[in-house]
């Protein structure tokens, strides 16, 4: 299948925390995502995790390195390349410039990142988008994050 929107996402975790974007949409759906976004053109998939990361989070991580590929399968959403990095500094907040604050200033769909107790995953007030990303994250973080790349597709009901 190829890739609609190819996007970078990152794992970033610091004292037993993971950094993650909690999600509003306006028809009252609410779930946690990985901080990240599409690539732009001529971008490599570890730029886009570094630059999403900075522009939705203002959080500078380093190494990145490739874990997970996630195929949504549903003939809308792209390839989405997730990435375990490492926390370097800063703590989360929208960046003054980014889309996701527009988007709250509007009052339309709202974004806030957060650090979130990994140990407390899957939350159900706020579940990942993804169940299946939250199990190999939690996995990750129990037993390590993966040496070869790990690839699975999604049931496109997921992203409904």
């Amino acid at each position: 299948m190829v890739s609609l929107r190819p996007a970078g996402r990152a794992i970033v975790i610091k004292n037993g925390q993971i950094l993650v974007m909690r999600r509003t949409k306006n028809d009252g759906r609410k779930y946690m995502a990985l901080p990240g976004g599409r690539l732009e053109t001529g971008e490599s998939q570890s730029e886009a995790v570094l630059r999403e990361l900075w522009e939705e989070t203002m959080i500078t991580v380093s190494d990145p390195r490739l874990v997970f590929i996630e195929e949504p399968n549903d003939g809308v959403w792209g390839t989405q390349y997730i990435y375990i990095c490492k926390y370097e500094k800063g703590e989360p907040k929208l960046h003054p410039d980014s889309e996701e604050l527009a988007s709250n200033r509007e009052g339309a769909d709202l974004y806030e990142p957060v650090w979130f107790p990994v140990d407390n995953i899957p939350d159900t007030s706020y579940p990942f988008r993804s169940e299946r990303l939250g199990v190999e994250i939690l996995k990750g973080v129990k037993f390590g994050f993966p040496e070869v790349v790990k690839e699975w597709q999604l049931d496109p009901t997921v992203l409904k």
